[in-house]
């Protein structure tokens, strides 16, 4: 364990149905910054039962679900309020706009933050990518096993989204948004029942979900492995979606649509 990681902690708070709220600890000073907002009380009832204080918000993306208690909190704390620029007018109170590529100061500059564009989601879905805890925070793009629906961007902005998250080291941990894991087995042990160590996997997953832990975070090895979504490029996938010899983007375009009406 290096010393970033001795002072710096990553808490997950389940929030509504399925979400999660990510809190970046620095353990010796007691401050925080949350990745998106579900439930605002929630996240200051625990920021309260935990003697944290919050410096700020990072929004993924402008979703409800993401941001609902930016006002709350921004009111409680008179916190910083991140994201990115061009979504600026959708996310409740944002003080810091930041563009695709920009790094970003946190707890001073202990550690910093990496602006990943992902538009697919959304347009203005954002990633953080802190090297130094080899964490990306990516909202609604990546899933365990699968990705996020397409509201706004196109299928080629999310399979280029597929690409910057592949780009990063395999070591690298995903921390998606939402629990949807057990329903992205289903999907994928359907279409694709003999990914070697997909059954092993998939039982690890339901073993958490019964001990009513998380599935959250994932290694992306691990998705790279096993989440075909990130995988449309792979002989297997197009395969399975009976697009051999035709460009990456069909494939997974197919696989997407797919998902959709499984």
């Amino acid at each position: 364990m290096n010393s970033l990681s001795a002072q710096f902690k990553i808490e997950l708070l389940p929030c509504l149905k399925d979400n999660y709220a990510f809190f970046l600890i620095d353990t010796s000073k007691k401050e925080a910054y949350v990745i998106d907002t579900p439930d605002g009380q929630k996240i200051a009832d625990w920021c309260r039962d935990h003697n944290i204080h919050l410096r700020g918000i990072l929004n993924t993306h402008h979703h409800h679900d993401h941001t609902g208690g930016n006002t709350l909190l921004k009111t409680k704390y008179d916190c910083e309020i991140h994201g990115l620029a061009s979504d600026d007018h959708r996310i409740p109170n944002i003080t810091l706009r930041h563009h695709p590529g920009e790094t970003v100061p946190l707890f001073d500059g202990k550690l910093t933050a990496e602006i990943i564009p992902l538009d697919g989601h959304t347009l203005g879905s954002t990633g953080y990518y802190i090297k130094d805890l080899k964490a990306l925070f990516l909202g609604d793009t990546v899933f365990n096993l699968g990705c996020g629906y397409l509201f706004e961007g196109t299928y080629e902005d999310m399979w280029h989204s597929m690409q910057r998250v592949k780009a990063l080291p395999e070591e690298t941990y995903i921390y998606c948004a939402h629990e949807y894991t057990l329903n992205n087995a289903t999907f994928v042990k359907h279409y694709f029942p003999d990914i070697n160590g997909l059954d092993a996997y998939i039982d690890k997953m339901k073993s958490l979900r019964a001990k009513d832990a998380y599935t959250v975070p994932t290694l992306l090895k691990d998705q790279l492995k096993f989440n075909p979504f990130l995988c449309a490029d792979q002989e297997h996938v197009k395969s399975a979606t009976q697009t051999i010899g035709k460009p990456d983007i069909e494939s997974f375009k197919t696989l997407r649509e797919l998902k959709n009406n499984f």
